[in-house]
């Protein structure tokens, strides 16, 4: 289905993954798209992923895996008082990093889980009502430089 889209290039499977992942370019946006096994038959409209009984029902551990990402992702979502602020804060913190290098598990660097918790933190400890703001939005974003900065910059301070 995908490889038939005119919008899909570069499609193709991620084979020593730790979970099941399909990378592709989506209208030239770079798309990691993780997936699981699961044995049945149809799959509810209204299955929930914080329920257990999902897990019991993946065919694998890797199927496992990647449903306890989207699980992780649902549960830090619980935890932030404004979920427009916590994703705008986290694209541009991780743009932030992508651009200097730094944003990389692999290269012992804070991977996206990482940069997701740490920006959850933020916006626990600094809520903003009306956003986006600039002047709440900045406030976010410095939070996380002055709060965290340690090795955000890959040198530590100087």
């Amino acid at each position: 289905m995908l490889g038939e889209m005119p919008e899909v290039e570069e499609l193709h499977p991620v084979p020593g993954a730790n979970v099941p992942v399909m990378k592709f370019k989506f209208d030239g946006i770079s798309i990691d798209l993780l997936y699981a096994r699961l044995g049945v038959w149809l799959i509810a409209e209204d299955l929930g992923l914080s329920v257990d009984s999902v897990l019991e029902n993946a065919v694998d551990e890797k199927s496992v895996l990647s449903l306890n990402g989207c699980r992780v992702t649902d549960s830090i979502l619980s935890t932030v008082p404004n979920i427009q602020s916590f994703r705008i804060t986290l694209r541009c913190i991780r743009h932030w990093a992508k651009q200097r290098g730094i944003y990389s598990n692999v290269s012992g660097f804070l991977g996206g889980i990482n940069w997701a918790i740490l920006v959850a933190r933020v916006c626990q400890l600094y809520p903003v009502k009306n956003f986006p703001s600039k002047p709440l939005f900045s406030l976010l974003l410095m939070s996380i430089l002055l709060i965290f900065p340690e090795d955000l910059s890959g040198r530590g301070r100087r």
